[in-house]
């Protein structure tokens, strides 16, 4: 399953917002969201995943929906148009089954909260579903394995479509259930090597410990009732709690995203023979992905995961321009400002080729992360200085002390002047 169109209208900050892929546009990849704090990419990520996971599920994580209408407006919709994989997503109920791509909405509204809108795709018969196939899922900012609210916990184990989301809907959710996971395949190995739970440990382990996975040859040691150890640059054993931020929060959302895989598919066969490979469709939403990351990592997640998850799509929010350039197979889009003056839209053309391509100065240019964001107010004033010195240079009085100072501003910024006095 992928998403050809996600419509928001009259949703949070939303007035009318629309999403959509060419359809000659392969839809997995990586989709990057761009736009000021309080534009609502976070609430985007959050319509789309309601949409993904139905009225039912969405109303167990407690959310009030009443509050996501638009001020002044009684009701909004999420539409959403989805592309099924015929091989994977599996109907539910017997009778005809429609080839062509499933549209469907739910309408949120300040009195009622959430409800289907009949259309002619029953989103019951496919993705509302709990039959194999139909797969996405959203993990927020707050990526961690310990800290959260034990009254959340419990929906991992009762609302199966929404615990693929739910790391959305609140900061105090932890993904604990998958630290126990890993325990539980490491004992069901111990019973019996053979078995299907012993492969997949084997082929995750393998996944986790392959070359450019995690920065400065961190791998994984070891799995027992005593904790989940990796040995990090210096043969140092670290309990997977102990690890830096940037690592567990790579790691609570990779090894989660793994287990929900393989409990939607009911199968341990999702990675290619060579292990390197996580070879199932979805869809994955991550919130802030550059969150804890240094850059150097910022600028490799999207390659990595795009290489190792190539038929996933991912849509991530951020704030990096470094994410940004992940994108050469997927897209780009900047959110409507929340005081309406950028209707927002997919970016393309030169801002598009600057973000995937030139350096950061060229990248802020874009226009994509708004005006005025590409040199603070004392850059600015340092530039005016050297505008100054350049042309005074010309004078027949021109410092010694004037040329020293122009070429230390020269240096500053990098500039290819080569201007001399005469």
């Amino acid at each position: 399953m992928y998403i050809k169109k996600i419509e928001l209208e009259n949703i949070k900050s939303f007035k009318r917002f629309k999403w959509e892929l060419k359809d000659s546009e392969n839809p997995a990849g990586w989709h990057v969201l761009l736009g000021k704090n309080g534009s609502g990419k976070s609430s985007f990520i959050r319509a789309a995943a309601v949409a993904l996971i139905g009225p039912t599920e969405a109303l167990k994580s407690r959310t009030s929906f009443s509050d996501w209408v638009r001020k002044g407006e009684e009701s909004g919709f999420i539409r959403i148009e989805l592309i099924q994989d015929n091989k994977y997503d599996l109907w539910a109920v017997k009778g005809k089954q429609n080839k062509n791509n499933i549209s469907f909405s739910t309408k949120v509204s300040n009195v009622d909260g959430l409800t289907k809108v009949t259309e002619s795709n029953d989103p019951d018969r496919t993705v509302w579903n709990n039959k194999p196939g139909w797969f996405s899922a959203s993990y927020g900012p707050f990526r961690r394995f310990s800290g959260g609210n034990s009254d959340y916990q419990k929906l991992f184990y009762s609302a199966p479509l929404l615990a693929r989301h739910l790391s959305i809907f609140g900061e105090d959710i932890a993904l604990t259930e998958t630290l126990e996971w890993l325990k539980e395949l490491r004992f069901k190995e111990l019973e019996s090597s053979e078995s299907d739970s012993a492969k997949l440990l084997k082929n995750l382990i393998q996944f986790i410990n392959q070359d450019e996975f995690l920065p400065n040859n961190v791998t994984l040691e070891s799995i027992s009732s005593k904790g989940i150890v990796f040995k990090d640059a210096f043969e140092t054993k670290v309990n997977i709690e102990d690890l830096s931020d940037g690592y567990r929060s790579i790691l609570s959302m990779m090894l989660e995203l793994i287990r929900q895989l393989v409990q939607c598919y009911q199968t341990s066969d999702i990675f290619d023979e060579s292990c390197s490979v996580v070879d199932v469709p979805g869809v994955v939403f991550i919130d802030e992905v550059d969150v804890h990351l240094h850059a150097t990592w910022q600028r490799k997640i999207g390659q990595w995961l795009t290489k190792h998850f190539p038929k996933i799509q991912f849509i991530v929010s951020t704030h990096s321009a470094l994410i940004c350039q992940s994108a050469v197979s997927g897209s780009i889009w900047k959110l409507p400002s929340s005081d309406g003056n950028d209707k927002g839209a997919r970016i393309t053309g030169l801002p598009l080729n600057r973000l995937l391509y030139g350096n950061l100065l060229e990248a802020f240019s874009s226009g994509a992360f708004g005006p005025d964001i590409e040199r603070s107010e004392n850059a600015q004033k340092l530039l005016e200085e050297l505008a100054e010195l350049n042309y005074l240079s010309f004078e027949d009085d021109f410092t010694t002390e004037q040329e020293t100072r122009r070429q230390e501003l020269i240096d500053i910024f990098a500039l290819n002047a080569n201007i001399k006095s005469e």
